[in-house]
């Protein structure tokens, strides 16, 4: 599972941009509205993991924030190609 999160930690959205951290600051609010998660205990940032794929101290947060990212990529690819279903 290893090679999973350092491919998820290298992907093309670069974890320095404003972009990524616009991203992960939508992901916060977003998950707030989920309301079988008790989430503001668990959205403690990862201080240095983020190059290895953690970003969250919590491992569940830590995997839907990675779906949470396929999901916007996903979307941005398709907009790239002006596929995006309206």
């Amino acid at each position: 599972m290893q090679g999973y999160y350092e491919e998820i930690a290298n992907m093309a959205l670069n974890i320095k941009s404003k972009e990524f951290q616009a991203l992960q600051k939508q992901f916060e609010k977003d998950i707030q509205n989920y309301q079988y998660i008790y989430v503001s205990a668990f959205l403690e940032r990862e201080k240095d993991g983020a190059h290895s794929g953690y970003f969250y101290c919590n491992g569940e947060i830590n995997k839907l924030f990675h779906a949470y990212m396929l999901g916007y990529e996903y979307a941005k690819s398709l907009a790239m190609f002006d596929e995006l279903p309206i």
